[in-house]
């Protein structure tokens, strides 16, 4: 999990493009998506959205006992970026950057937290 979040971490330290994953420098193993749907019910974790990422984040916060208040604000903070980028942009830029499952799984997140 470390590992997946590396590419993440170093993208946003210098100030890269983080919205559209093209941060990540290698493949990231499919047992990571499969054992983080398992744990938080969230289904079709492959880390080729950003979304994905904020699973992963979350899910670390909540085995780190965070409070589950700064959990749902990381959640409120990413849906309420999305809902900015989704008033500034056309649909056929928002939807290859948000895909159309984001709201399904930011939702089972929620169950989940």
């Amino acid at each position: 999990m470390l590992y997946t979040l590396k590419d993440l971490r170093n993208a946003v330290a210098h100030n890269n493009t983080v919205f559209d994953n093209r941060f990540h420098t290698s493949a990231i193993n499919t047992r990571i998506g499969k054992y983080l749907e398992t744990e938080t019910g969230v289904r079709n974790i492959t880390f080729y959205c950003i979304v994905d990422y904020i699973i992963l984040v979350a899910y670390l916060m909540h085995a780190l006992k965070c409070p589950r208040k700064d959990i749902l604000s990381l959640i409120k903070s990413f849906e309420s970026a999305c809902e900015t980028l989704y008033k500034s942009v056309s649909m056929p830029i928002y939807s290859s950057i948000v895909f159309t499952d984001t709201r399904n799984k930011l939702n089972q997140l929620k169950t989940f937290i």
